[in-house]
């Protein structure tokens, strides 16, 4: 759903930018198109090391839990 909604939130930037004869919100340049890629796998990278991180702790959180009560 994330990339759905991203992909039609750029295509109407795009689509805005292009009818009222803006520049391009993109950088004009190899550099900055990498910055901005790479930005895009960091955060995309943490967010799946916070969503494993937090299933490890929620299974430690429900041994520990089991331990205690039984």
């Amino acid at each position: 759903m994330k990339i759905v909604l991203g992909l039609a939130l750029g295509f109407g930037v795009g689509f805005i930018a292009a009818v009222f004869s803006l520049p391009s919100p993109s950088p004009p340049v190899l550099m900055g198109a990498g910055l901005v890629f790479s930005m895009t796998l960091g955060h995309i990278a943490m967010d799946k090391y916070m969503l494993s991180r937090g299933k490890k702790q929620t299974s430690k959180q429900g041994a520990q839990e089991g331990a205690t009560n039984g």
